[in-house]
């Protein structure tokens, strides 16, 4: 475009006023390798021509290189995408532990792996059932597998020989602690505190202090009724609140947590 007169050009018509005209006439010809050929040896002298402070000068180089890589088969519109390749993930070591009276406590050995023509030794329980390990990179759970035998077993130097490995009884497996339920309550009543705080500036005489209000915001929402009329309130507050905004979320949040409450908790079972 804007080229000399003395310069073959591919199109017919003027390149100004009639310039989609021009791309027309010049996209029909690209489907032949051999006009593409003729085409690009009509650009070369062109952009040779062209100085750096030509106004046309960025226009015929993106031209150039794109009916360059066009010719050689590369032109795309689209950006090569790939596909983010994962950092390959180290393996985990595989473990099949066994244990042996070697005559000082137990030896522990993976069966899976061979060091000098022997099974490799990973830890050792000694006769007061302290473990040593050796292995640094043996997982968690393979080293709790461990400490667990070492607590429990009651194991005997051999099939035919009843004297204990171990010079101290096995420990005493406590059985897990039921968890008892956490009252919800409170922390509700606290959000709930926080909120009329934000859009009143005041307790609106839930109490004098902040304790005593979470306490009696925490007993209505025991009660059905006061428990809804708590949710209305939240609910106008969401009407003057921009649903952008975190607090708005918050407010959401919290009603929806008030409606799923659970039945009240005996007053002695209440955190």
């Amino acid at each position: 475009m804007g080229a000399p007169e003395l310069y073959p050009k591919p199109y017919s018509s003027n390149a100004v006023p009639d310039y989609w005209q021009g791309v027309q006439e010049v996209a029909g010809q690209l489907t032949d390798p051999a006009r593409v050929e003729e085409i690009y040896q009509m650009m070369v002298p062109v952009w040779e021509a062209t100085p750096q402070d030509d106004r046309m000068y960025a226009l015929r180089q993106q031209a150039f290189e794109n009916l360059t890589a066009f010719r050689q088969g590369t032109f795309t519109l689209f950006a090569e995408h790939k596909e983010p390749v994962a950092p390959a993930m180290p393996q985990a070591k595989a473990y099949d532990l066994g244990y042996g009276y070697m005559g000082n406590g137990v030896t522990v050995w993976n069966r899976l792996e061979e060091e000098h023509g022997d099974y490799k030794t990973v830890a050792h329980i000694a006769p007061d059932r302290t473990v040593t390990f050796y292995d640094e990179e043996m997982p968690q759970a393979v080293r709790e597998e461990i400490q667990r035998i070492a607590d429990t077993s009651e194991m005997t130097i051999s099939v035919t020989q009843d004297a204990p490995v171990f010079t101290v009884p096995p420990r005493v497996q406590e059985p897990p602690q039921k968890e008892e339920p956490v009252d919800p309550y409170p922390k509700l009543a606290a959000q709930v505190l926080r909120f009329v705080g934000e859009f009143d500036g005041s307790r609106m005489d839930y109490g004098e202090d902040d304790a005593q209000a979470v306490e009696n915001i925490a007993q209505q929402l025991h009660d059905p009724v006061q428990r809804e009329e708590i949710r209305r309130l939240l609910r106008s507050f969401l009407d003057h609140a921009d649903p952008e905004e975190e607090i708005a979320v918050d407010i959401t949040l919290c009603t929806e947590q008030i409606a799923e409450l659970p039945p009240a908790l005996p007053r002695n079972r209440r955190r």
